[in-house]
């Protein structure tokens, strides 16, 4: 990577904007860098840093694209906050299930049924495939 690509690089990341307007920025940029053969140490001392010259670029974003992307970001940022709160709300209903499981804190009811000898369904003497037991 040559110096002209990592300062682009420097510049790219301290950006925030949408990729298309970042492109059209650091093409101009790249222009404007392609005369030199500097070492980036040189770069930063012509151009200065790259967060500079980065909030220079993009004090010629438009506005109301800055706020979309801004409004952009807190919707994912809200919505992967959202996400996580459920998954963690559903991982803890299953560690008090589990929990419950293990230590075998659930009862089991057992109901005794008793027939007179007249009563016994007829369902209760067939086999799974439907036949009786003869």
């Amino acid at each position: 990577m040559t110096a002209q690509e990592s300062y682009l690089s420097a510049v790219s990341r301290a950006m925030d904007c949408s990729s298309s307007t970042k492109h059209r920025l650091l093409d101009g940029l790249r222009q404007e860098l392609s005369d030199t053969d500097a070492d980036f140490e040189a770069l930063c001392a012509q151009y200065g840093a790259p967060e500079d010259t980065a909030r220079e670029l993009m004090e010629c974003v438009d506005p109301d694209e800055l706020k979309k992307r801004k409004r952009n970001k807190k919707i994912a940022v809200g919505s992967v906050f959202a996400v996580l709160l459920i998954v963690c709300g559903i991982l803890f209903a299953y560690y008090l299930h589990a929990k419950e499981v293990i230590n075998g804190d659930f009862y089991i009811v057992i109901e005794e049924t008793t027939y007179e000898e007249d009563e016994i369904p007829d369902d209760l003497f067939s086999e799974p495939d439907g036949k009786g037991i003869d």
